[in-house]
């Protein structure tokens, strides 16, 4: 069962927001992954307990932000889900933005993929998430599947070789960090 929540769409942005995240910030469309969840946790061979979210760029932000322990309760009591996410795959999410960032908390397994080298999002502020995670006794990395005792997990992919660089967005932001500004 695949749910696909759009969040741009029903607001005005038929075409997303990219480069314009702040349009439709990420605990919103946290929200929406709830109202998702509570949509299918109660279908029949679903098992409400054991659904997973994972999302690209925007969809990885808005993966961050559900998986929030403090976001994920707010989420739950706004769209009346009984049930949280089970775990999180987010694939190079924003994870400067967000008010909860400072005090960020995995509410279950979450595991971040990034790229050392991409331009656009970074994964500096994503591995400093995890060590902070870490540092609070709820994630840091792992070598296992099992994810325990910890919740955050990061994978930096590096090249040697790779060129980070983007498709979409302001060309001007690109250039820039490719020249190290």
């Amino acid at each position: 069962m695949v749910a696909i929540p759009d969040s741009f769409s029903p607001r005005g942005y038929y075409n997303g927001v990219c480069g314009y995240g702040g349009q439709v910030p990420a605990r919103i469309r946290a929200d929406d992954a709830y109202a998702a969840l509570r949509h299918i946790e109660n279908l029949p061979n679903v098992r409400g307990d054991k659904i997973g979210l994972m999302g690209h760029s925007h969809g990885g932000w808005t993966v961050r932000a559900a998986m929030d322990r403090d976001v994920a309760s707010e989420a739950r009591e706004t769209t009346h889900a009984q049930h949280s996410f089970a775990a999180g795959i987010a694939f190079y999410p924003e994870c400067t933005a967000g008010a909860w960032v400072a005090d960020y908390h995995a509410a279950a397994p979450l595991l971040i993929l990034a790229g050392e080298l991409d331009d656009w999002t970074p994964s500096a502020p994503c591995q400093r998430l995890a060590d902070s995670d870490s540092e609070a006794g709820t994630a840091g990395e792992h070598q296992d599947l099992s994810w325990s005792p910890s919740q955050l997990r990061l994978v930096c992919a590096n090249h040697a070789s790779a060129r980070g660089t983007t498709r979409k967005g302001r060309d001007d932001r690109r250039e820039s960090r490719r020249q190290g500004g």
